[in-house]
């Protein structure tokens, strides 16, 4: 517990907070940094006693602010003015950080609530609408993407993950281009997606015309930024496969283009091969199958394309 912060003495020159795992309230985390003008960055974690975040603008120098897995938290208000670095782990709770224009990088990682993405498109603008660099980890999506109303006009560097995408059956990833039409500016967009699953619909190499099998994902202009594109867990899905192809029509910089079928596993560790397990070395094969069969084709001769797979020792193609 932490009820005893009379007796901590002046914190007028103290630069970085770390709380984790301490018994301290609103009111008694306030009363610690009262006096604490030349904090620049304040770290909290598993502080669950906390209920309502609220920073004074009289923190001039706060620089960063990290909270995670506080689960009892409902709110955070922060006036502090020079806030650049946000990093939060927790549900989709109301945010506000005051002068967000100074808001430059965001990490948001949803815990045991599904539809981060949905928050993000529909709130993050009026939460840090000059972010340049943003993490979006989602634990699963219930509902598609919705159009961002509004632009992230400095933002550059996208990274979307996917946690438990089983839990997504029904998840639109082309829907994702929401954020690519709200960031003309964006030049890397990364989606990650950790959990090998199946999702019915596709089985590749079915000879069935493409314009039947894919929707057409005509938009009503062209990406002049976007420059680098990587898919992280590539699978055979039909809307990741419709989403490919969209940035490929979409996209009019693209100069790379990096699909993995492995989930990072294609890297070597010692020198040794990183086992595979049965059924991600078959999706994987499939996703093979699909990126040949429906993507392959549609790359520009500028593109600079790559594919990562299996490692092709005898070892690692055992199944």
């Amino acid at each position: 517990m932490f009820h005893s912060v009379g007796k901590v003495g002046c914190l007028s020159s103290l630069k970085t907070v770390r709380l984790h795992d301490v018994g301290i309230t609103e009111e008694e985390l306030c009363l610690l940094l009262s006096n604490s003008f030349t904090l620049e960055h304040l770290d909290l974690e598993s502080c669950y006693d906390i209920r309502c975040l609220k920073l004074s603008h009289l923190l001039s120098k706060l620089n960063r602010l990290d909270v995670r897995g506080c689960k009892m938290l409902q709110m955070i208000e922060c006036s502090a003015p020079k806030v650049s670095i946000l990093n939060y782990e927790g549900p989709t709770i109301p945010i506000s950080l005051g002068d967000s224009l100074q808001v430059k990088k965001m990490q948001m990682t949803s815990t045991d609530v599904p539809n981060l993405l949905h928050y993000a498109s529909t709130k993050l603008l009026s939460i840090a609408p000059n972010v340049e660099t943003l993490f979006l980890y989602s634990l699963y999506e219930k509902v598609n993407t919705p159009m961002v109303l509004g632009k992230f006009l400095h933002l550059e560097y996208l990274e979307i993950k996917l946690f438990i995408p089983s839990r997504s059956p029904d998840y639109d990833f082309c829907s994702l281009v929401s954020f690519l039409d709200a960031s003309p500016n964006l030049k890397m967009f990364v989606l990650r997606v950790e959990v090998p699953t199946i999702e019915p619909g596709l089985i590749p190499g079915v000879q069935i015309g493409e314009d039947l099998l894919f929707a057409s994902c005509v938009r009503k202009h062209r990406h002049r930024k976007l420059k680098s594109v990587i898919i992280n867990g590539f699978r055979s899905w039909k809307t990741m496969i419709e989403l490919t192809r969209c940035i490929l029509d979409y996209a009019a910089s693209l100069k790379h283009l990096i699909l993995d079928t492995t989930n990072g596993y294609h890297r070597r560790r010692s020198a040794k091969c990183f086992p595979l397990g049965k059924d991600t070395l078959l999706e994987a094969r499939k996703a093979l199958e699909a990126i040949m069969t429906y993507i392959e084709g549609k790359v520009p001769s500028k593109v600079n394309f790559k594919v990562l797979e299996p490692c092709k020792c005898n070892k690692c193609q055992e199944v």
